[in-house]
C-alpha cells in the first residue's frame, strides 16, 4: 500500500510548484501551498549542499575552522547564500520526490528511517553533519528536539551508528513509558495530516499505517485491539476518530497532560565491547501537530492498475521494510504504468543520498563516445558516464554534480583542478584509484589540455 498515495502527493505538489515557472528562489517556493515537510526538506538539503561545498573549500585553507563556536556562524552564512540561490524547477521536482518518499517512510517507521537517514552507509558522522541531517525532519518534532538536546549535552565531535541506535531506543522506551497515549495519538494525527494534506475533506486513513507504527514501537497489545475490533484483518480505510476510540476508548488524550516531557537520555560509551550508560534529564515542551491546508482533488488510480504491496508488514519488527527511494525515483514520471517492487528486508543501504536503496545489478551499457566541445567540460562525458558519476559519486545529487564540475573547470591550472577534484572525491570517500575516479581525472586532463592550460 501507500504507493498510490505517494504518487498522488508528489504529483499534486509538483503541479503547484510548476506555477512558479522554471526558476525561482526558496522564498518564492515557501509561498506555495505545499506540505511544510517538503519545504523543510528542500531548505535543509540546500544547507547540506552548502556544508559539503564548504568542506571542500576549508580543506584548502591553512587555518582551522573546526571550532564548535563557528557552527552557528557558518549556518548564518548559509542562510544568506541559500536565500539568493536560484532554483531550477527540474532540480526541485527531484527533491520533492525525495522529500515525500522520505517523510512517508519516517512517519510510519520513524526510528528505523531516522537512523538510516542520519547515517546511511557511513559508520561515523560528525556532530555538524548529524545536526544538518536532523534539520530535514518536520514531523514528530519532539524526537528531533530530544536528539539535538542530547548532542548539546554530550559535546562530542563524532558519533557512530551504534551510539545513535542506543540513544533512539532509550528515547522510545522513556516516551512510551510516560506518554504512550500521546505518542500514538500524535502518530494517528500525523499520518492523517500528511497523507490527506490535499484532501482535507477526507476523515479516514489506512489502519495499516498505524499498525506499522505500532509494530516498530512493539505495542502488540494495541495492534491486537485493532485486529480484534475489525475481526482479524484490517480494512483498507477507517475513520481516524474510530481508530482513536478503539485504541483509547471514548476518552480523548489531552495534550495539556503532556505539556512537558522529561527524557532520560543515555550517554553511551563503548569500551572493549562493553556499553556504559549514564542517564541525564532533558525537559522540553511537547509540540502541537500540524494543521492541514486547503484541498485539491486527488488523482485516482486506474482500476486496471495492478496493486503491489508497498510495505511488507512482518510479525518481527526487524523484518519490517519500506519501499525503496531508488525505485521511486527511477520510476517517477513514467505515468500510470509505474510499478513498485517489493524489497528484500535484509538489503543494506549503500548511498548517503538514498533512504532505502536496493538498486538491481546494472545492465550492460551500449558503447558511447563523447563529443568534446571547446570550453564545455560536460561534453567530455557521455550521458551514461554523467549518470554513473551522479549516482556513484554524488549520491544522486544532480545539482551538486553540476556545481562541482563547474568549480573544477574554472581553476586557473590543471594542477589546481586535480587538487580540488581529489579533495572532492575524498570528501565522498571515493578512492583515487577507483575506476570511475581515474576516468574523471583523464577527462579533466584532456579538457585542460584542449583549452591550453
Amino acid at each position: 500500500m501507500f504507493e498510490q498515495e505517494i504518487r498522488t502527493l508528489t504529483g499534486q505538489t509538483i503541479e503547484r510548484i510548476k506555477e512558479l515557472g522554471n526558476e525561482f528562489t526558496l522564498d518564492a517556493l515557501s509561498s506555495v501551498s505545499i506540505h511544510p515537510a517538503v519545504i523543510r526538506y528542500i531548505s535543509s538539503e540546500l544547507d547540506y549542499m552548502i556544508f559539503r561545498e564548504r568542506q571542500v573549500l576549508l580543506h584548502q585553507s591553512r587555518f582551522d575552522y573546526s571550532d564548535r563556536e563557528l557552527f552557528p556562524l557558518f549556518l548564518k552564512i548559509g542562510e544568506i547564500v541559500k536565500a539568493k540561490k536560484v532554483l531550477q524547477v527540474t532540480d526541485v521536482q527531484r527533491l520533492v520526490e525525495r522529500a515525500i518518499a522520505m517523510n512517508a517512510n519516517y512517519i510510519l517507521k520513524p526510528n528505523f528511517t531516522l537512523l538510516k537517514f542520519l547515517f546511511s552507509d557511513a559508520v561515523v558522522r560528525t556532530e555538524e553533519e548529524i545536526k544538518l541531517r536532523l534539520n530535514h525532519i518536520y514531523e514528530y518534532e519532539y524526537i528531533k528536539r530530544v536528539l539535538l538536546t542530547a548532542l548539546e549535552m554530550k559535546k562530542k565531535d563524532r558519533y557512530n551508528m551504534s551510539e545513535f541506535k542506543q540513544l533512539i531506543g532509550k528515547m522510545q522506551t522513556e516516551l512510551l513509558q510516560s506518554y504512550r497515549s500521546y505518542v500514538i495519538e500524535n502518530a494517528l494525527d500525523t499520518i492523517h495530516n500528511f497523507f490527506n494534506f490535499y484532501q482535507t475533506e477526507v476523515t479516514a486513513i489506512s489502519p495499516v499505517g498505524i499498525e506499522i507504527f505500532l509494530l516498530e514501537k512493539e505495542q502488540y497489545g494495541e495492534i491486537e485491539k485493532l485486529k480484534r475490533y475489525f475481526g482479524g484483518s484490517l480494512p483498507e480505510m477507517a475513520e481516524t476518530s474510530l481508530l482513536k476510540d478503539i485504541l483509547f476508548g471514548s476518552v480523548p488524550v489531552k495534550e495539556d497532560a503532556v505539556a512537558q516531557i522529561v527524557m532520560k537520555v543515555s550517554s553511551v560509551e563503548e569500551d572493549a565491547g562493553i556499553i556504559e550508560q549514564r542517564s541525564s534529564e532533558i525537559v522540553f515542551d511537547m509540540p502541537k501537530s500540524i494543521a492541514s491546508s486547503p484541498s485539491i482533488a486527488p488523482v485516482p488510480p486506474k482500476p486496471e492498475e495492478p496493486v503491489t504491496t508497498f510495505m511488507d508488514v512482518a510479525e518481527g519488527d526487524d523484518k519490517l521494510e519500506i519501499e525503496s527511494l531508488d525505485a521511486f525515483l527511477n520510476d517517477a514520471g513514467k505515468g500510470s504504468d509505474m510499478q513498485f517492487e517489493a524489497l528484500d528486508p535484509e538489503v543494506e543501504l549503500t548511498s548517503a543520498a538514498d533512504i532505502f536503496s536496493s538498486a538491481p545489478a546494472p545492465e550492460p551499457e551500449p558503447e558511447e563516445t563523447y563529443s568534446a566541445k571547446a570550453g564545455d567540460i560536460f561534453s567530455y562525458f557521455t550521458e551514461s558516464e554523467k549518470n554513473k558519476i551522479i549516482k556513484q559519486v554524488f549520491n544522486e545529487d544532480h545539482m551538486d554534480f553540476v556545481n562541482t564540475v563547474e568549480n573544477v573547470a574554472s581553476c586557473q591550472t590543471h594542477g589546481e583542478a586535480e587538487e580540488l577534484l581529489g579533495m572532492v572525491l575524498g570528501a565522498y570517500s571515493i578512492e583515487l584509484t577507483d575506476k570511475l575516479a581515474v576516468m574523471i581525472f583523464e577527462r579533466l586532463k584532456t579538457y585542460y589540455r584542449d583549452i591550453g592550460k
